[in-house]
């Protein structure tokens, strides 16, 4: 989004997710803990927010696309929505390419985490289905699923946005029978035999979607109560990671559901919370919260390669590394989003507006 359509608070929510994501891939890849008693939430939980990252995706989609100006315009639509999220999943995956070969041809080493990197997932990797039930597993980049599957949920948005006479209708339609069918294979136990991943997306999207729809800017509370609200709802969260039992599909629904759309409207509706969620950094771990998803890792693939190769010979389990680690991302990550990711994204939009532009005159040469 451009100038007063950001909501820079928002932003800030998802570098913190980013970050949680980044801290839950680090416990399960190296099997350490440090600094457990702070991060142990996102350690034993952090992949919940994976599904914080859809809900924020429908709701921010939703207040960009949900107009007249841009709803109808399907091609420019998928055009733009490519331009944010291939570029940069093209590269990352190229490096895990990359490393992978080296562990396995160079090192003679098994791959590292993920281990379907054979040709035909290459292709899925390609084509971004790698997450849509055609695959054998995770494969190259293995963080890229959610990509992979928000990717054509948002392509499901915006067709529905430019062919639908009532889209609000037909999105909550496709929430209900969405949130329907995951409560019913969680129920009767199918879910094990289904790829979850979609239905997972296209819940937690539409649920982002219908809160925009139910936050309307002109209602906006700005009281305390909903700063209090989100505080406890921290509280709460941090608590059930660490010391309650949150592995199931059901928490998993109702955080989607629930959880996490309250999350987001304390925080539009606080007083004093989003003005620190506003802070310069804190925006800037939201501009590069997409890189940092991205290329986090790759950043490991290649610390475990320099081990591997004896290169280097860090404890996991040491603070001084996860503060060397997460130096690493967020340097490359930045660098990442200023020399890479924001540049092609903007040449890549420039370039669709400038043929689209000559595309509409040739239009109305022929009209004339």
């Amino acid at each position: 989004m451009k100038g007063s359509q950001r909501i820079t608070e928002l932003d800030a929510l998802r570098g913190f997710a980013a970050i949680g994501v980044v801290l839950w891939h680090y416990s399960g890849h190296f099997d350490s803990r440090p600094w457990e008693a702070v991060f142990g939430p996102f350690y034993y939980q952090g992949l919940y927010l994976v599904d914080f990252f859809f809900v924020l995706s429908g709701f921010v989609l939703s207040k960009a696309y949900f107009r007249k100006s841009r709803q109808y315009n399907l091609a420019e639509n998928i055009i733009r929505r490519a331009a944010r999220i291939y570029p940069l999943h093209l590269f990352t995956f190229g490096l895990v390419f990359i490393g992978q070969f080296i562990m396995t041809r160079v090192l003679r080493e098994p791959s590292f985490v993920y281990s379907f990197n054979d040709l035909y997932h290459f292709f899925l990797n390609l084509t971004l289905t790698q997450s849509l039930g055609i695959q054998k597993g995770l494969s190259f980049n293995g963080p890229s699923w959610s990509i992979s599957t928000e990717f054509y949920v948002s392509i499901i948005f915006f067709i529905i946005l430019a062919t639908s006479k009532k889209p609000v209708l037909a999105l909550i339609s496709l929430l209900i029978v969405s949130g329907g069918l995951l409560t019913t294979l969680i129920m009767s136990g199918h879910m094990r035999f289904i790829e979850p991943s979609i239905f997972r997306t296209l819940a937690g999207f539409l649920a982002g979607v219908v809160l925009f729809k139910i936050c309307s800017p002109t209602k906006i509370l700005k009281t305390r109560w909903c700063d209090l609200a989100f505080l406890l709802l921290l509280f709460l969260l941090a608590a059930g990671a660490k010391y309650g039992s949150m592995n199931s599909y059901f928490t998993e629904f109702m955080l989607v559901i629930l959880g996490f759309p309250l999350i987001i409207f304390t925080v539009l509706n606080g007083r004093d919370i989003p003005g620190f969620l506003r802070l310069k950094f804190f925006s800037f771990l939201g501009d590069i919260s997409f890189s940092i998803y991205l290329i986090h890792f790759p950043i490991q693939l290649f610390f475990h390669i320099a081990k591997s190769a004896g290169l280097i010979s860090p404890d996991f389990n040491q603070p001084v590394t996860l503060l060397v680690y997460f130096a690493v991302t967020i340097v490359l990550s930045g660098i990442c989003y200023y020399y890479f990711e924001h540049p092609v994204q903007n040449l890549i939009n420039t370039w669709w507006t400038k043929k689209y532009v000559v595309i509409d005159k040739k239009r109305a040469g022929i009209c004339r």
